[in-house]
């Protein structure tokens, strides 16, 4: 007895149930039978095991259909090898016939390859989606650490201070008060203070940045200084020293 697998479809996977609800771990299996004298007709007891391997091995499940229709030949089977047996790998199903038991099972050889349809290829692929929805990532969705200052636009957000980059300190100086203030920062001097040239050049560059800072994410703001004048006595240079 052989058997010989229907033109176009060794393996439909087709679920069983209606396509409204789930779809389940069943396909649809076609075949055709027939001994030395041509195609088989009338019931057989039909039993599948599923290897993941042409040859040899243990099987990956067994399903028995008792008394099959077989009608010309041919045969239409539903299988369920549940959840699990089929992993993306290659699979092989082992048939065996008998007219009815207690007879043994006659096994059909060789062992039929079990191919995907087109759609069921796509599937495959399903673990890297070729497209999310808007809001379908949570923050909860997102690995820490995974986003990368590469992966930010240009003007979006601060990513560095005077190449400073991370958890960044400003230090305060004599006389200089350097405070948050809401989604802002607040560096301010004591009424009076003399800053030396030096100094005054870095409280403008850090006023640069400070607008900088505004642009993005608040404001920052140097006030209660004024510039070394000719004639000061006694300049203060840290008081507007660079931040560490």
């Amino acid at each position: 007895m052989k058997a010989h697998l229907l033109p176009l479809a060794a393996c439909v996977l087709v679920a069983s149930k209606a396509l409204t609800g789930s779809l389940g771990t069943a396909f649809t299996y076609q075949g055709y039978l027939q001994d030395a004298n041509g195609p088989v007709t009338g019931p057989y007891d039909l039993e599948f095991k599923l290897y993941d391997q042409p040859g040899a091995g243990d099987p990956l499940g067994v399903v028995t259909k008792a008394q099959t229709p077989v009608g010309d030949g041919r045969f239409t089977v539903t299988l369920d090898f549940g959840a699990g047996a089929f992993d993306g790998g290659a699979r092989w199903l082992e048939i065996g016939v008998r007219t009815h038991a207690p007879a043994a099972f006659a096994v059909l050889a060789p062992r039929q390859e079990l191919t995907p349809t087109p759609y069921a290829l796509f599937a495959a692929n399903a673990t890297s989606a070729s497209q999310v929805a808007p809001g379908a990532v949570s923050a909860a969705g997102i690995a820490d650490g995974a986003i990368t200052a590469a992966k930010l636009a240009s003007g979006q957000v601060v990513t560095s201070l005077n190449g400073l980059t991370d958890a960044v300190t400003l230090t305060a100086g004599a006389n200089i008060t350097v405070a948050p203030e809401g989604h802002g920062l607040r560096i301010s001097a004591s009424p009076g203070t003399v800053v030396t040239n030096a100094g005054w050049g870095h409280l403008r560059k850090l006023g640069h940045h400070g607008r900088e800072l505004h642009r993005h994410v608040g404001w920052a703001t140097v006030r209660g200084a004024r510039q070394q004048q000719p004639g000061d006595a006694t300049p203060n240079p840290a008081a507007a020293r660079p931040p560490t």
